[in-house]
């Protein structure tokens, strides 16, 4: 069977508006590169 929840969330917890806007996402902040393991085998 299908479910659906909703979730409150403040906006007033977030440094920026969180709404949704017509030029899309806002990235608050850049994101660092994460290493990869690789699999023994699969290097």
């Amino acid at each position: 069977p299908n479910a659906c929840a909703t979730l409150f969330l403040p906006t007033e917890i977030f440094d920026f508006d969180i709404s949704p806007t017509a030029s899309g996402p806002f990235k608050g902040v850049e994101g660092a590169e994460l290493p990869i393991a690789f699999w023994k085998d699969k290097a």
